[in-house]
């Protein structure tokens, strides 16, 4: 293998690890209708409710795919949702909402696939989610995919981003950092006072860099959140595992 070669094969390495950015239970919830929408674009009343119908089947569908043991049928429902969204999207190029599940569909297919289509997805994905910001600065699931795309390229070990970055891969990796990773986290929180999936992974990004004190406050408000959907069931069982977990700080003049 040539210097060449090689290169190209590590910068691979490097999309293909950042695309593992979005695991299992990601979903931030969305506000319908048209919350994600762009400001100032208007649908048609007929055509607003086609469009609210079909992003509740993405949305279905994504999360039967979230929950499916089997590889089989979760890749039957990534299809199906996956289908709908980009349908979506020709529909209305605009609808933040239509690109948001766009990438969270292409999300969870990158994290079971191989990596050649890491390679392909990964940067569709990122490309995605920073059409979605673009469109609606406010939309809090944009945020949360964001903040788990910069965690995820955090997470790839130092030669591999230097060596991707000088493979020319700047518009992904360049500006990652783990504190833009936590203030999309937070924005996302703050954008939607119910979601919990962004609230969860600020809690794990503390904790990875042993900020307890502050994870904790985080896990308790997470675990007092309504759940919107089984797959909220199942990050809340997460959330009070990771509580369980930290030490019991007592009040001041308690032992």
């Amino acid at each position: 293998m040539t210097p060449g070669q090689a290169r190209r094969v590590q910068a691979r390495a490097a999309l293909a690890a950042l695309a593992f950015a979005l695991p299992g239970t990601l979903v931030a919830g969305m506000a319908l209708p048209g919350r994600g929408a762009a400001q100032g674009v208007q649908l048609p009343p007929v055509a607003a409710t086609h469009e609210t119908a079909l992003l509740r089947r993405v949305e279905a569908e994504v999360h039967a795919a979230l929950l499916a043991e089997d590889g089989g049928i979760r890749d039957e429902h990534l299809d199906a949702a996956e289908r709908m969204a980009r349908h979506l999207v020709e529909l209305d190029s605009a609808s933040a909402d239509a690109h948001y599940w766009l990438a969270v569909a292409l999300g969870i297919r990158t994290e079971h696939s191989g990596p050649w289509q890491k390679l392909t997805t990964g940067r569709e994905v990122f490309f995605t989610t920073a059409r979605v910001l673009e469109l609606d600065s406010l939309h809090a699931g944009g945020h949360e995919m964001m903040g788990r795309l910069h965690a995820g390229v955090m997470r790839l070990p130092w030669l591999v981003r230097s060596l991707a970055l000088r493979m020319g891969m700047g518009q992904v990796l360049g500006d990652a950092s783990w504190a833009q990773a936590e203030a999309h986290y937070r924005r996302a929180a703050e954008l939607d006072q119910t979601a919990i999936a962004p609230r969860l992974e600020l809690a794990k990004l503390l904790l990875g860099q042993g900020r307890e004190d502050e994870a904790g406050p985080v896990l308790a408000a997470t675990v007092e959140l309504p759940a919107r959907s089984t797959v909220d069931e199942r990050m809340l069982d997460e959330a009070r595992g990771l509580l369980r977990r930290l030490p019991v700080v007592l009040p001041a003049g308690r032992s």
